[in-house]
């Protein structure tokens, strides 16, 4: 059986209807309008106070998450800081394999700002490109802090005395003498014999200064050399061939025609066996004009433990005779230092970097300020505070 359907007909819209719907979509439309105005107004631009903020917090992040494993610091100030990290290339088997690859050297991390409000704060990595971390940097600050170690320990002093006179000749004690001037050059020479009693608890001697009365004729020589020489030690009163250190050669120019004392310095106549007393100071011409050195003469000098003997044949053959030892001396002065060795306690302080705290302030506004501090955990150690 079949039923028969009647079509039914939609029902219009009414005009009431219509105004209505279209008054609620305004409505809606306007309020995801705002909603959409107000999240963008919520979201900061890259100059706002709050955007720079969060640029200084990850700046001052990654520089801290840095020092906390440096090893060591190769520059230190309140705008810069250069330090080393381990290797960060390749695994490293520095310890077990001989020819390790290069790779396992430190890294080198520097940050530096130049201190000028508005000058970016950059980043550089083993010497390469330099590169901007933030921009726009109105602060940045690093402060150190420093933990300092005093070690104190004994060590082997070394003390030089004053200079002082070591020996000399002026004159026999109640003895007129008679001047008796000698003359050198090349080939003629004159070694005055002299000791030196050592010092107690000296264990070194330096030699520095001779004083003799010399004049030149009347044409200057070229030089005159004055030089520290140990005697033979076999009671000839000889000088040894070979002088002490470096003798000293005083120019003929700085001779006068009447006697004048003139000092020969000496660098480097360093004496270490000091048990020798026996010395002679010998004075050589530098060529063959003649100078004149003041000696004194007496038949009956008595004996003072100095002897002058000269040679005519470049030291071939020394006089006088043995009888006539104590007969003249050259008048002259040796001046010179002790060493003594002792124990002596020095303290040193030595510095190690313990933590560093980082300011940052990226733009004007002063609430964009970001601190923080970091330990260094290998504390490494630096030369100053």
């Amino acid at each position: 059986m079949m039923l028969n359907r009647t079509p039914q007909r939609r029902r219009a819209v009414t005009l009431l209807e219509l105004t209505v719907s279209t008054a609620v979509a305004v409505v809606l439309i306007g309020g995801l309008a705002s909603a959409v105005v107000i999240a963008s107004r919520a979201i900061p631009d890259d100059q706002s106070p709050s955007s720079v903020t969060i640029d200084g917090y990850y700046a001052t992040e990654q520089i801290a998450g840095e020092l906390l494993c440096a090893q060591s610091f190769t520059e230190r100030s309140a705008t810069t800081v250069e330090f080393t990290v381990s290797n960060r290339d390749k695994p490293c088997d520095c310890d077990t394999n001989p020819t390790c690859h290069p790779d396992c050297a430190p890294e080198t991390i520097r940050y530096d700002w130049s201190g000028i409000p508005g000058d970016a704060l950059t980043r550089q990595y083993n010497g390469g490109s330099i590169v901007e971390v933030v921009k726009d940097v109105h602060e940045f600050d690093l402060t150190y802090g420093i933990k300092t170690k005093s070690e104190t320990s004994i060590e082997e002093d070394t003390t030089w005395s004053d200079e002082i006179e070591l020996a000399y000749f002026d004159g026999w004690p109640g003895v007129t003498p008679t001047p008796e001037p000698r003359g050198v050059n090349s080939a003629y020479w004159l070694s005055q014999y002299f000791e030196i009693a050592p010092q107690e608890g000296a264990e070194e001697l330096d030699i520095t200064l001779a004083e003799v009365r010399v004049r030149r004729g009347s044409t200057p020589p070229a030089s005159v050399i004055v030089g520290i020489h140990r005697s033979k030690g076999d009671g000839s009163f000889e000088p040894d061939a070979t002088p002490i250190g470096t003798p000293f050669t005083i120019p003929g120019t700085d001779l006068e025609t009447s006697f004048k004392q003139i000092p020969a310095t000496f660098s480097n106549v360093r004496i270490s066996d000091i048990s020798r007393t026996d010395y002679c100071l010998m004075i050589q011409g530098g060529d063959s004009v003649a100078t004149w050195a003041d000696v004194y003469y007496a038949k009956s000098a008595p004996d003072n433990g100095t002897v002058l003997r000269w040679t005519e044949d470049g030291g071939a053959s020394w006089d006088p005779r043995s009888n006539e030892f104590n007969k003249r001396d050259l008048r002259f002065s040796v001046w010179g230092r002790y060493a003594t060795t002792g124990q002596l306690e020095i303290t040193v302080d030595r510095y190690f970097v313990t933590s560093t705290r980082i300011a940052l302030r990226v733009g004007p506004n002063p609430s964009t300020r970001v601190e923080t501090s970091v330990q260094v955990l290998n504390t490494p150690e630096v030369a100053s505070p």
